[in-house]
């Protein structure tokens, strides 16, 4: 990664534009060259380049606090949620609610949410959604799989060469080694 700007000064806004998340097309036109595809991909191919591109955007994420720990963290949270912190259901939760004639009944094998002001922080982190139905109250956590999917990968435990996936236990080990 190069933390010194692009001697090229067109070729330091076109790397700047890339960082903001813009086409090389359009980081192209932007940084003053005319347009020409084959060119912007080119430039966007040349190592140097990838090399700014990767730095601004390190600290773009360093400038706003997100950092590869605290992403693996967030992950975290939403891999290994457990919908029992945020809902109570079964024989013990009874509901009571407007039965025949306005008189009350009971219902059992209820639901009863959680209040969110006792929910923990890891719970509530993993909740995507809250919203009032007809039915009810609806909770929507964020998708556990894709999240212990992402973190699988990162941990490099899924690998395409079966001979290679032996060692799992390891690189896990490895991993949260480098993270602490």
């Amino acid at each position: 990664m190069s933390a010194k700007p692009l001697h090229n000064q067109r070729h330091e806004r076109f790397a700047q534009y890339l960082a903001q998340g813009k086409t090389a097309d359009e980081s192209y036109e932007l940084a003053g060259f005319k347009p020409h595809r084959g060119n912007a991909s080119s430039l966007r191919a040349k190592q140097s380049i990838q090399d700014r591109v990767a730095y601004l955007q390190v600290k773009q994420a360093e400038k706003v606090g997100i950092t590869a720990e605290r992403v693996l963290a967030e992950l975290g949270r939403i891999g290994f949620s457990d919908l029992r912190k945020a809902v109570k259901w079964g024989p013990s939760q009874n509901t009571i609610v407007e039965g025949e004639n306005g008189q009350p009944a009971v219902v059992s094998n209820g639901v009863t949410i959680i209040d969110s002001a006792e929910l923990d922080d890891d719970t509530a982190a993993a909740i995507a959604e809250v919203s009032q139905t007809k039915e009810g109250v609806r909770i929507k956590f964020y998708d556990k799989r894709a999240a212990l999917v992402d973190l699988g990968k990162h941990l490099g435990m899924f690998k395409d060469d079966p001979a290679k996936a032996g060692d799992i236990h390891l690189h896990i080990e490895a991993r949260l080694a480098n993270l602490g």
